[in-house]
């Protein structure tokens, strides 16, 4: 190796090593949004849950709620909100506290369209009655239209709930099944069909240990 050479290569070296731990770093607030952030998350989080992965699905958002700045920490702990739902009834504590965590990371997340869903199905379990502003039952996320079905369906308005355009193929998968037994919930309550309620009663994934 010549002299010259030799003299390059500790410089190029130094340059890597130099881009490899300064260089990426000012570039990815420019680059990675905080939606895109939220979303990639969500993402894991669905495919956990289509395993019935219930366990990773709350350590994959838990996890990413505590790396995470305020306002996408906001957004993730409305989709943990979400999860919370799932188990029903008993489960009414829990989702209280993720949309409490929500809030005091991103405030303005009070009026988004998923906590509002959210809070008025909470609404709706605690007292068998619910004012839904008509907005939530046409959102363009079905996730939002999913919160304001069960709502409806507490709420014993099971026309209503019917009446939500949601079809089941615009749904995570772990959310297709709840559809259906929703609706199936509501058409027997139209028809005078006793029937117990079992996702009232949170029968839902199993809890994590």
């Amino acid at each position: 190796m010549s002299s010259l050479a030799r003299l390059e290569f500790p410089i190029k070296f130094s340059c890597r090593l130099t881009l490899l731990r300064c260089g990426p770093v000012p570039l990815r607030p420019a680059t990675l949004r905080n939606d895109d952030s939220v979303d990639a998350t969500w993402e894991q989080v669905k495919e956990a849950l289509s395993s019935d992965d219930y366990a990773v699905a709350f350590d994959t958002l838990e996890q990413a709620m505590r790396e995470a700045a305020p306002p996408v920490r906001g957004e993730l702990a409305l989709r943990l909100a979400h999860l919370h739902s799932l188990y029903g009834d008993p489960a009414q504590p829990d989702v209280r506290r993720a949309l409490n965590q929500a809030y005091a990371a991103a405030p303005a997340l009070r009026s988004a369209p998923l906590a509002r869903a959210l809070e008025a199905e909470l609404t709706a379990r605690a007292q068998g009655e619910v004012t839904l502003a008509p907005e939530l039952a046409a959102d363009p996320d079905p996730l939002v239209r999913y919160h304001a079905l069960c709502a409806l369906a507490l709420a014993g308005r099971p026309q209503e709930a019917l009446d939500v355009a949601l079809p089941a193929a615009e749904l995570p998968e772990h959310l297709r099944w709840r559809l259906r037994s929703w609706q199936a919930d509501a058409q027997e309550a139209l028809a005078r069909v006793p029937r117990r309620r079992s996702l009232r009663r949170g029968r839902a994934p199993r809890r994590r240990a």
